[in-house]
């Protein structure tokens, strides 16, 4: 799996307080739905940047370019999901992201 991190340093223009933004970037596997003999997961390019995340089928420079956008903000947490048992001898992290919980709000989990 391929991993490209960066960060980014930002002067405020409010003063000279510098604040680090954070962009993260790499390759995760989202969960596409269930086969005949088995669970179907497909690559997925991600990006994180401040408040949102950008999801796409390749990699790409240009978030704006992406086919999925998330405004995290929409959202309070996100929980790992693990199984009992697994067969695979691979370390599979699997997680969700809950919304939050305020009148309004229907982003889906």
């Amino acid at each position: 799996m391929k991993k490209s991190n960066q960060s980014r340093r930002v002067i405020q223009d409010s003063g000279s307080l510098a604040v680090q933004q954070l962009e993260k970037a790499g390759w995760i596997r989202k969960f596409c739905g269930r086969g005949i003999f088995r669970e179907l997961w497909r690559s997925r390019y991600v990006i994180l940047k401040g408040d949102h995340l950008f999801i796409s089928d390749k990699e790409v420079k240009d978030e704006r370019k992406a086919q999925e956008v998330f405004d995290l903000a929409d959202y309070e947490r996100s929980e790992e999901l693990r199984k009992a048992k697994s067969r695979s001898k691979k370390n599979h992290s699997r997680f969700t992201v809950l919304r939050c919980r305020h009148r309004g709000n229907t982003v889906p989990n």
